[in-house]
């Protein structure tokens, strides 16, 4: 009974150790010494999760009044009286601008839509890039845009 009990307290503190591995190696993202000042380059990688998260210049309130004040209702789906979200995935670059080759639709109502919600976001304000370890990166985000009739 005594060398089960100490089979299992083994077995768990090696699981521990284990798990103790995992969790920091899965914390140590792949980056490249720059030098020996323990500079990081992330290079092209694109980030969902930061530690700082990307945000419009004037925040998120000053966002969503340039949505709303700047929004033209396409006249093709106005007249077809067609509503709701375009879901909008963007990278947000490292100067915080969004170039429009990586914007993509994830979601429509009609192609028209989608068309204006590129728009507003490729002529819309400079984001602050989310950060990494204090470093700007390139940092993916979806945002939803509305569209009703009224």
């Amino acid at each position: 009974m005594r060398s089960f009990i100490c089979f299992i307290v083994l077995t768990l503190v090696m699981i521990n150790e284990a798990k103790a591995q995992v969790t920091a190696d899965s914390l140590t993202a792949p980056t490249t010494v720059v030098s020996d000042s323990t500079q990081v380059d992330y290079g092209d990688e694109i980030f969902v999760f930061v530690q700082t998260e990307a945000a419009p210049v004037d925040g998120y309130e000053a966002f969503y009044h340039y949505i709303g004040m700047n929004v033209k209702y396409p006249k093709e789906a106005r007249d077809a009286k067609i509503t709701g979200k375009v879901i909008v995935e963007f990278v947000i670059e490292k100067d915080g601008f969004i170039s429009a080759a990586n914007i993509k639709i994830l979601k429509s109502p009609h192609k028209s839509l989608s068309k204006e919600a590129i728009r507003l976001i490729v002529l819309g304000p400079k984001w602050i890039a989310g950060k990494k370890h204090g470093i700007p990166v390139r940092t993916r985000k979806v945002f939803p845009i509305s569209f009703n009739l009224g």
